[in-house]
């Protein structure tokens, strides 16, 4: 029961900032999986995997409504979604096979390392943007295939790497949030097939299906999608730059939990 509340309550947190921030909740997702299954004393050297795993098909059904909630408000920017797409294909194939052959600690250090810098970012949201091109072109291909092995490998969805480039092509900030989404759809689907396709090779695991905690994804993921839409329509009001710095402070918490959380 316990765990079941955990998931529920960390859930709606997931798809309110899926919302907000136009990103697929996966920094959230991934340390609820990890910790709240080592409290359950599931396999410890399987953690970071089903986590990663769980994180991106529960991303899925929350990048789902988020994305729907903006296509919706006719703010998803299709001519940079097309060369994302095809780059995130080939990207998310990469971070399945590294993913598939780090140890557990790897993985888990990778993501504290990883989190720390991005809640910098969100601390300081005016930081200045990049500046590829004018407008969405074929380079979008290329920054793709990045974010999708990188993101793959830290069980996110990408549109927390994706707002920022997206403004490096000139999107006004509500179109770059409503594509981020969509294309952290996009990733989290692919990796999440990928993973799948993985199955029969996986070690028998409670409650799993490859690597991907069944009763997790679902609770998780169904429960975001109660509050995506609530979150996209408060991403037009709300004043986001005092919501980035609080969720910083919250990435910085959980980087510096997660790097230490197997010692």
């Amino acid at each position: 029961m316990i765990e079941i509340l955990v998931f529920i309550v960390f859930g709606a947190m997931t798809g309110l900032i899926a919302g907000l921030l136009g990103i697929g909740g996966g920094v959230i997702a991934v340390p609820v999986f990890y910790f709240t299954l080592g409290a359950f004393d599931f396999p410890q050297g399987d953690l970071m995997h089903v986590a990663v795993a769980t994180s991106l098909a529960s991303t899925v059904i929350t990048a789902f409504g988020a994305s729907w909630s903006h296509h919706q408000k006719k703010a998803v920017r299709f001519d940079a979604l097309k060369p994302i797409a095809l780059g995130l294909f080939f990207g998310c194939a990469i971070g399945v096979i590294l993913t598939y052959c780090m140890e557990n600690d790897v993985l888990r250090f990778i993501f504290g390392s990883a989190v720390l810098p991005l809640s910098l970012y969100f601390f300081f949201p005016k930081l200045p943007s990049p500046n590829f091109n004018t407008k969405p072109n074929w380079t979008l291909t290329l920054c793709s295939i990045f974010v999708g092995g990188i993101a793959t490998m830290l069980g996110v969805g990408g549109g927390i790497f994706f707002v920022p480039i997206l403004l490096g092509y000139h999107l006004p900030m509500n179109q770059a949030i409503a594509t981020s989404s969509s294309s952290t759809l996009f990733s989290a689907f692919f990796a999440t097939c990928l993973f799948l396709l993985l199955e029969s090779k996986q070690p028998d695991l409670p409650h799993t299906f490859g690597y991907i905690y069944i009763p997790g994804f679902l609770i998780l993921g169904l429960s975001s999608l109660l509050l995506t839409p609530l979150g996209a329509k408060l991403a037009q009001t709300l004043p986001i730059g005092l919501i980035k710095r609080i969720f910083a402070v919250a990435l910085a918490i959980t980087g510096i939990t997660m790097l230490i959380g197997g010692s």
